[in-house]
C-alpha cells in the first residue's frame, strides 16, 4: 500500500467511515491472519474469526493513537494483533487452570530463579516465533515432544534441544532483569 492511500486510510478509519475499515480489511486481512497464526497454536485455529474481529475492533478503537512517524499500518495493526492473541493465550491458560507456579519451577528448576506469573508470557517473546509456539505447546498444553515434533514437523532431538536453548535464554533474560532492579 502506498503511503499515500495508507495516510487516506487512517484518515477514514479517524473519521469512523465503515469504507475505511472495509479497505483496511482488504489490504490486511492476510497480514492481521498470519500475525494470529504465527502465535496461535493449532488446536484452537476455529477461535481466528473471533480474534480477528477482536483485532479490527481494538484497531477502530486505538486508531486515534496510530503514529505514522513511529511504524507503518501494517506493523503498528500486527503489534496489536500478537498483543490480543496473547492475552487469549493468557486466558486459555487461567480456564486451564494450569498452575503457573509449576511452570515456572519446571523452566528454572536448576536455578531457582523469582518468575512472576504475569511476566512468564512476557518472558516467552524473547523467543523466536517457532520457540514460542514449542515452549506454549510444551509447558502450557503439556504436549510431549514426540507430539510437538509431529505438528511441527520437526525431529524429537530438535524439540529437546529448542527446550533446553529456549530455558538457557530465558534464563539469562531473568538474570538481566533481576541484575537491573537490583541496581535500582
Amino acid at each position: 500500500m502506498s503511503p499515500e492511500l495508507e495516510r487516506q486510510l487512517v484518515q477514514q478509519l479517524r473519521q469512523r467511515d465503515f469504507d475505511g475499515l472495509e479497505l483496511f480489511i482488504e489490504h490486511y486481512a492476510e497480514n492481521i491472519r498470519q500475525s494470529i497464526l504465527q502465535l496461535l497454536l493449532p488446536q484452537d485455529y476455529d477461535e481466528i474469526p473471533e480474534l480477528e474481529n477482536k483485532i479490527y475492533f481494538k484497531i477502530w478503537q486505538k486508531i486515534q493513537l496510530f503514529d505514522s512517524e513511529k511504524a507503518s499500518l501494517k506493523t503498528w495493526s500486527s503489534i496489536i494483533a500478537r498483543r490480543i492473541v496473547l492475552d487469549y493465550q493468557r486466558q486459555m491458560l487461567r480456564q486451564k487452570k494450569v498452575s503457573l507456579d509449576q511452570l515456572a519451577h519446571d523452566l528454572v528448576a536448576e536455578e531457582e530463579l523469582p518468575l512472576a506469573k504475569d511476566h512468564f508470557l512476557d518472558l516467552l517473546t524473547s523467543l523466536s516465533v517457532e520457540d514460542q509456539e514449542i515452549f506454549l505447546r510444551y509447558y502450557f498444553y503439556q504436549a510431549t515432544p514426540e507430539e510437538i515434533a509431529a505438528a511441527l514437523e520437526l525431529s524429537v532431538p530438535l524439540i529437546y534441544n529448542r527446550l533446553s536453548r529456549g530455558r538457557k535464554k530465558l534464563r539469562s533474560v531473568l538474570k538481566e532483569e533481576h541484575h537491573h532492579e537490583s541496581q535500582k
